[in-house]
Order: structure tokens, then sequence, then C-alpha cells
């Protein structure tokens, strides 16, 4: 086939897809804010193209010899690192999924390379023959850039809600070296579901051109990442994206190769004599009674650089494995990965690294003795004794666990300790952890991985029952009511204010930090909620992002034992409110929990982990008895009647006051007769509903009698 040189050529690396969500976006083809062209030089994708060509005429002229001589050809096995991106979920829950997730996705992907995959059977006959292997194995790294052992997956928390035009941010939160390990980050990449660096050539003064290092590696969203045939269910995969081909497709153009109709027509394709010329992509089904038709012959939709669903990807061809040949016995930082150390084991029998993992305990409590569980993983060669330790106020509280029989490399064991009393003061504990290997003769190669200190737990014993509402814009003893607590005493909730049309505003907030580690947590007051039948929470709160891009998001907990046990609830999702912050500027997230109806001691937790993108403010939490989804809220300290006029003779007043009061309402006729006498106790945010139908139809008046006022409304009966 007639190749034409293209003078400017799409770095194209992508997906698309749908899911139940919305129409997913295939192909990320410009993944920076600036054209790719303007940035790394226009006239570079003509000489990449030169250079292919002619490296592939070299190729050919050693693949005669090799055949000749009879030479087996080489396996490239690459070594790659899983870079997870989460958003602070739990191990296995969202964009933080399992390791297993991951190995069914390296396993999906080297049976794809290998040829191997059990769908190549469906396979147009007059394809088959062009099908090949890649002879590419990926492998996970055994070493870190530093040298200790690794199982080649990192898992950092990334502070926005999607990465879709951030990449730069993302690839800077962590990389190994892109000239030994392939990198590949795995996140929520919004509507697009992959991307991939461009490889360069080595021609003199090219190298700038192209993927820059810091750049270099792939990006698959974490609903594409993983394979259902092998193991799971994983029910977070996407439907018509569950079988990993997310990342055979964007490995294709880590290595060289374009979509298959290249920039588009039936002039322009992508530079391979053996994938016949197509005008553009296929984004339908395979259960196909016709071939798909362009440009005048049969479309290859089963190759992997097409936009075709990941059951109908069957296929790389001879003509692409060469492309991918010349890029990696020839490109910087893909000719470097065949000579990496990374896959080389670090050895076992004199490396010990036992690491503080995780630990778990209420950071907000209603009693002093609260259970501390310690979480150590080993990251070297076997250990049979660990020391745990919590210390508070100079008082230690020790434990051991012996004679571990399985406790080897990437394992982990935890050691609940219960330390009767911690010390609060001022209704803060706080306390350090250690793990410690008290194996004889054995030294932990890294002990500054044993400990974490200054972590704080709050005692909170306040209590209140729904319906309930907390204004930060007034202070009352509600205030008090609310624990506001660091997790490591760097990043908390503060009262802030600020000046609007001549008020004074007040609001909660959180400003901008760098403690990544750190979490602000506001925690509620113990809530009964026996005495309603519905109950739902609504968040009223501003959020100005430091940018246009950026979002971030807020946790939001729950726990219902004593101690305390905090479980997530929900995420809310944080997007730029048109750069304000100001109190008109507000949004709201509303949270049913009627899960709860029959609990007694409800705690819900407001948490911010640390690396705030912006400037967060919450105006006021309120607990309601009824769902108000469907209704106007009404102004502070007021009321809304509705509907008005009446249907049935029935209306509802919703009530919004800043603290509870007991109300009298009376409504009379237009005689002025008293037709009905009302006492609502404890009203604050409630709706409540007045039945009128035995009075006539017509104008009636009521009167709410708050406290330190009364309100009257017309109503019109029918």
């Amino acid at each position: 086939m007639n190749k034409v040189l293209s003078t400017v050529f799409l770095i194209l690396l992508c997906i698309f897809s749908t899911q139940s969500y919305a129409q997913r976006t295939r192909c990320h083809n410009n993944g920076y804010p600036n054209d790719n062209n303007q940035r790394r030089g226009i006239a570079y994708p003509n000489q990449f193209e030169e250079w292919m060509q002619g490296m592939l005429s070299q190729q050919r002229l050693i693949q005669s010899v090799n055949q000749a001589t009879r030479k087996a050809e080489t396996k490239y096995r690459l070594p790659i690192v899983v870079h997870i991106i989460h958003k602070g979920e739990s191990y296995g829950v969202e964009s933080n999924i399992t390791d297993e997730q991951i190995l069914s996705q390296i396993k999906a992907t080297n049976v794809d390379l290998a040829l191997e995959n059990a769908n190549f059977i469906n396979t147009p006959e007059v394809f088959k023959p062009y099908a090949t292997s890649l002879n590419i194995e990926l492998i996970l790294a055994k070493r870190d850039p530093q040298g200790n052992p690794t199982n080649g997956i990192t898992r950092s928390y990334g502070g926005n809600s999607n990465w879709l035009y951030k990449e730069e941010s993302l690839k800077s939160i962590i990389q190994w070296d892109p000239e030994k390990y392939f990198n590949i980050w795995v996140c929520d990449y919004g509507n697009d579901l992959g991307f991939s660096s461009w490889p360069v050539s080595n021609l003199p003064g090219m190298e700038a051109l192209g993927s820059t290092p810091q750049e270099d590696g792939v990006i698959v969203n974490y609903t594409a990442f993983g394979s259902n045939d092998f193991g799971g269910p994983y029910p977070i995969l996407e439907e018509d994206y569950d079988l990993g081909r997310t990342l055979t497709h964007e490995m294709g153009h880590y290595l060289g190769l374009f979509h298959t109709w290249g920039t588009g027509g039936c002039s322009n394709d992508d530079y391979v004599e053996d994938t016949p010329m197509t005008s553009g992509s296929y984004t339908g089904g395979c259960d196909l009674t016709q071939p798909i038709m362009s440009c005048g012959q049969q479309t290859m939709i089963e190759n992997y650089m097409d936009y075709t669903l990941d059951a109908c990807m069957t296929m790389f061809t001879h003509g692409q494995k060469d492309r991918v040949e010349v890029v990696l016995n020839n490109s910087p930082r893909r000719l470097s990965l065949l000579t990496s150390d990374a896959l080389i084991p670090v050895d076992p029998s004199d490396y010990y690294d036992l690491a503080l993992f995780d630990v778990e305990y209420p950071i907000v409590t209603s009693t002093p003795d609260i259970d501390i569980n310690i979480i150590a993983k080993n990251l070297g060669n076997q250990i049979n004794n660990v020391a745990f330790s919590v210390k508070s106020q100079s008082v230690a509280y020790n434990d051991t666990l012996k004679s571990l029989p399985l406790f080897t490399q990437n394992s982990t064991v935890n050691k609940i300790i219960s330390p009767k009393s911690l010390s609060y003061i001022d209704s803060i504990a706080t306390f350090d952890v250690e793990v410690e290997i008290i194996d004889e003769d054995i030294y932990d190669f890294n002990p500054s991985n044993n400990f974490s200190t200054n972590l704080n737990s709050y005692l909170h014993t306040k209590s209140d029952f729904i319906p309930y509402k907390i204004s930060f814009e007034y202070e009352d003893e509600n205030s008090n009511k609310w624990a506001k607590v660091s997790k490591l005493n760097r990043f908390a909730w503060k009262d802030s204010t600020i000046i609007e049309n001549n008020k004074e505003i007040s609001f909660l907030t959180l400003t901008d930090n760098n403690y990544i580690n750190d979490e602000a947590w506001l925690v509620s007051p113990l809530l009964n909620v026996k005495e309603v039948s519905e109950a739902y929470l609504e968040i009223g709160y501003t959020f100005q992002a430091e940018d246009n891009n950026s979002s971030d998001s807020l946790f939001v907990y729950y726990s219902t034992e004593l101690p305390e046990r905090y479980i997530l609830l929900d995420t809310i999702e944080l997007n730029n409110t048109q750069g304000h912050f100001k109190s008109n500027v507000s949004l709201s997230e509303k949270i049913n929990l009627n899960s709860f109806l029959q609990e007694e001691n409800l705690r819900i937790g407001l948490v911010k982990k640390g690396g705030l993108k912006g400037l967060m403010g919450i105006h006021e939490i309120n607990f309601y008895e009824n769902d108000v989804l469907n209704t106007k809220k009404p102004e502070e300290n007021s009321h809304l009647i509705f509907p008005n006029p009446t249907k049935n003779k029935r209306f509802k007043i919703r009530f919004n006051l800043n603290e509870r009061q007991d109300i009298t309402c009376n409504i009379y006729s237009i005689s002025g007769r008293i037709v009905k006498s009302i006492n609502f106790d404890g009203t604050i945010n409630q709706i409540q509903e007045i039945d009128l139908s035995k009075e006539p139809q017509g104008i009636y008046f009521i009167k709410i009698a708050y406290k330190n006022s009364i309100e009257t409304d017309k109503i019109i009966l029918r």
C-alpha cells in the first residue's frame, strides 16, 4: 500500500467507551494544554517518520541474515511499575484497585502481546496470516530506584477527582526513572480511558523533541485497567472495556504505533504496509454479519490500534511488529529498558525491611479506652518476631507477635493494642506508634519507615438528635458540638470570616496546604436517629479551585459503634464555583441516612485529606427528618408554605431556623375565626403538614409565633 508522509501527525494514544455513565472518549490525542507540535517542534513528526523508515530498511536486512542463519527472535522483557493514584479510598475501593486486578491486567496484556489471546479465533480468515506475536513480556519491577525490593506497585493519594488535562501534575506525584522503568499511572482519567507518551528517535538534536522524560509513560483509567478474563470479576471495570485492551492499545503508542487510520482519510494512514487503508476509527461492536468496508477494502477493526471494544480486538500485524522492534532497539528510554537492573531481585539473604503500613484508630472518640490497630508490612526477607508499641505521655504500651510462620515479603500482620485511658489533655491525646524486628542477628535495612509520630485522637462526648442543624455563620452552643481535629496536628478546619455587602460572614474553612499525609476531620456529636422515620444529610459548602482545571474530594465517614469505627459513606467531588468564595455561591450535597434509623450513636465525619487544591468553606450542615430534595429552601430564620394555593386543602411548611424553637401556628378564616391551632415543638428544619380538608375553600391566614417574632401569611385553600 502506498504510504504518504504526513506533514503533521497526531500523537494518537487512546480510547473510547460507553458505560452506564456517559459517552467515553476512546482517544486522548492532545493530552497537554499546549499543542504538541508547537511545544516540541513542528518538524518533528516528519523527521521521526523519516528516521523510522530508514531504520526499518536496516532492520529488514538484519532480519534476512538472521533468517538465513536461523537465529532465534529476541524476547523483549520490559520492567514496569504501576502507580495507583487514588482519591483516598480504602484498598480495593474505586480508584484504589487491588493488586489482583493489577495482576490480571498484566496477564491480559502479555497474552495479547504473545498472540495467545483466546478470541484470536474470531479474527476474519483474510487477516489471520498477518497476525503475529510482538515477543514482548511485561514484568513488574523487583527493585525500586533506591535498590530496595518492590512488588512493582506504588500507591499515592492524588487529591484530584480526575486527572484529565492534568497529566503533568499527575506524573509529578511519582515517577520512577523512565530510563529503567516503563511507568504506568492508573487513576480516574475523567471521560477518557488512556493516554501514552510517544517515543523519540536517536537522531542528533532530536532528543529534546517528542515526549520529555518527565512525561514518559502511559496513563490508564482505573475503570479500564484489569481483565475479567483472568480472575475477578472486577465490578469496577466498564462492561465494554473489561478485558485489558486499553493498556495493550496504549502500549502500541508507547512503542511507536499510530492508530490504523493515521490522521484520517484514505490518503494518510499509519505507515504500516499490512494494515488496510481506512478513513477513520470503528467504535461499534464485533457481532457483524458483513465486514466493515472503508477506502474500498475490508477494515481491520480487530487491530489493537483501532477503537473497537475490548472483545473485538485480536491482533497486531507483522508490519506493526517491525516498527515496535525499531523503537525497542534504538529509541532512547526504550532501548535502555532492555538492560535495566529493575528485574534483578535484591538478594533476600541479607535484606530485611519491616515497615509501618497503617494505623487504624478512632480519630474522634467518645471514650478514652480505644483500640489502636497497628499494621506492619514485610518489605524484605522473612521475619519471625515483631514488636509493636504505642507511646503516649512517656507511657509505653507494648506487645509482640512471635514465631510468625509465613511473614514473608509483601505480607502484612497486625496487632491491636488497647492502652487503657490514654492521657487526653484539653480533649486531645497525642501518641507515637512503632514496629520493630526483634529477631536475633537481623538488621532492619530501612528503620525510617518503622514509625509514625504525633498521631492525634480527640475525646468528644457531646450528643444531640435528628432533626439537627449547625450553621457556621452563627456562633452558638451547636458550634462547640462539632470536633475539629487534625490527624497529624498540621491541617485542620478553622473559623474564618469575609466581608460581604458590609456584613461579616462566617465560614468553617480549609486553606491550601502541603501536608499530603495529614487529614482534617470535622465530626458531629453523637446523634440519636431512633425518633424519626426518615433521615437525610445536607452539606452546604463553597469550593474555589486554585485554577480552572483543579478539583478535589471531601470524604464523608460514619460510625455507629462505641468506641467509634469510621467507615466511608460517600465522596463529594469538589469543583470550582466560578472562582468565587462567597456565601451566595454555595453548593450542596444531600445524602440518604435511612439505613441508620435505629441508631442511637451515629457520628458523621467530614474528612479532607492533605493537598487541598484551593479554598473550601462549609456554611451549614442539616440533618433532616424529611426528604427536602424537591422543595425550595426558605431564607435563614424563616419558613416557606407550599403549595399555595393548596392541593386537596392540604399544605406544608418548611422551616429553616438557627436554633430549635417551640412554635405555635394559628390558622384564621377571613372572618377572623380560629379554624386550627397547632404546636410544633423542637422545630428547626422540618417540614410540617397541615390538613384543612374539613374547611371550605377560600382565603385563610396563618400566624406563626416564633420565640421572638410573629409572622403572618395568606393561604388560598382549594
